[in-house]
């Protein structure tokens, strides 16, 4: 039947599959049993316009040439020339239902209109009744359609599919979090400011719990530099805030994205007159200009109160720019270092600050995040005059198989891990070395 409905501007029998005594079938329309020959042969009107082809030669052997016998069932297909009609509404609801269920295999326990739409559908594909049944496959019962490779997947019925490699506009990302015109900034001076991320952690509430869990720590830590491991609910707040995640990557030179937050000292200073004064680099310089270790993973800090040119982080900035050239000076000088971190006020000498620059005050804002490249010399004003509480999330890459951390000498991923589960402090800092 399908093949008579793919000839073009012919019309079809619709099936009669009841059978009465005798063996001879009932037809659905009028439900009268009628020999086959004389069975209703109900018309398909021509769905196309334009001229009709000429009819086809008959079958050999007659008329009942076209009666098949499949299943114990009579079939009877009978091909007409296309007349006038009043299109495939005027078929009854049985007829229709056999001539889309076992015409062309379309499943038929659907609405009226919605038989007719696919019937029409077909009929422009029926020249390529395969490529409809591979594009629209419900549509058709499931021996109609085609065979597909995860039919023989069973139970789990989807290939895996292949995973292409992550990647994102960083100006984009930067310009969205940072403000427009931050890119560049960013990239010239190699340190910027973030707007108030974190500006909810002022809502009622939340800022007295922050400031309760900071004097619990401060009373029960004796060391006087006040800088302890914490594991305060805002810091975990900080470490997961999807801004700050997609600014460290959109900021890190090799935009790498799998970020694990090192577990890493909070520092909360008093307003006292403590000494604050030092110059360091979280980076190991013969190691970074030899191998390029460490130079992506940055330096951030979240401020929990307003910083001001007296009491803040200082910054050399643009360093990064000339990092080749200034590096020739120290070693002329006989300095050489395989510590990551160290006091670089008498490394930074005077005519080092006279060629280039010496540092800047960068005050940050109570609830605002700084970022700096690991490449730029920074470190913190003579004394604290003001209470100045920072959180560092110390964002770390880990490699595609979620084992090794990009700095040598750190502690695996599955390490690092359980430290934020068990709140221990990692066995060694986020530059490799031993606290």
């Amino acid at each position: 039947m399908a093949n008579s409905l793919l000839s073009p501007g012919y019309w079809l029998t619709v099936i009669s599959n009841s059978s009465g005594e005798n063996g001879a079938p009932i037809c659905q329309r009028c439900q009268v049993q009628r020999p086959i020959i004389s069975a209703h042969v109900i018309v398909l009107p021509r769905l196309y316009p334009g001229p009709l082809p000429p009819r086809p030669p008959a079958p050999a052997g007659g008329p009942s040439a076209g009666r098949v016998r499949k299943n114990n069932r009579m079939e009877f297909v009978r091909q007409e020339e296309a007349i006038e009609g009043p299109g495939l509404e005027a078929l009854r609801r049985t007829h229709l239902w056999l001539l889309a269920g076992n015409g062309l295999g379309l499943l038929n326990n659907k609405p009226t209109p919605d038989i007719l739409r696919r019937l029409q559908h077909a009929y422009g594909f029926r020249l390529e009744l395969n490529r409809l049944r591979k594009g629209r496959p419900r549509w058709f019962r499931q021996s109609y359609r085609p065979a597909l490779p995860e039919n023989s997947l069973r139970t789990c019925r989807f290939a895996q599919m292949t995973t292409r490699d992550f990647d994102f506009n960083p100006v984009q990302i930067f310009e969205r979090f940072a403000g427009e015109g931050s890119w560049v900034a960013w990239v010239t001076d190699g340190t910027a400011i973030a707007p108030e991320v974190f500006c909810y952690l002022k809502e009622t509430g939340l800022r007295g719990l922050v400031d309760q869990e900071f004097a619990l720590y401060r009373h029960h830590h004796h060391t006087p530099s006040r800088n302890f491991p914490a594991w305060m609910t805002a810091e975990y707040l900080a470490h997961q805030d999807p801004v700050w995640y997609a600014l460290t990557a959109a900021a890190r030179p090799g935009r790498e994205w799998r970020l694990v937050s090192y577990p890493y000292i909070t520092k909360d200073t008093g307003s006292g007159g403590e000494a604050t004064g030092l110059l360091y680099m979280d980076l190991n310089l013969n190691t970074y200009l030899a191998y390029g270790s460490g130079g992506n993973r940055l330096t951030s800090s979240l401020s929990i109160d307003d910083e001001d040119p007296d009491g803040c982080t200082v910054v050399v900035k643009r360093l990064h720019r000339h990092l080749g050239d200034w590096h020739k000076r120290p070693l002329q000088r006989g300095w050489n270092s395989s510590r990551a971190t160290t006091n670089w006020n008498h490394i930074y000498s005077a005519e080092d600050r006279e060629t280039w620059v010496g540092p800047v005050p960068v005050p940050c804002p109570a609830w605002r995040i700084r970022l700096t490249l690991p490449q730029l010399i920074h470190g913190s004003t003579a004394k604290s005059i003001r209470r100045r509480r920072t959180i560092l999330p110390w964002y770390t890459h880990v490699d595609a198989s979620h084992e090794k951390l990009e700095v040598d000498g750190c502690p695996s991923w599955n390490e690092i891990r359980q430290c934020h589960m068990d709140l221990v402090v990692p066995a060694r800092d986020p530059s490799g070395y031993s606290p």
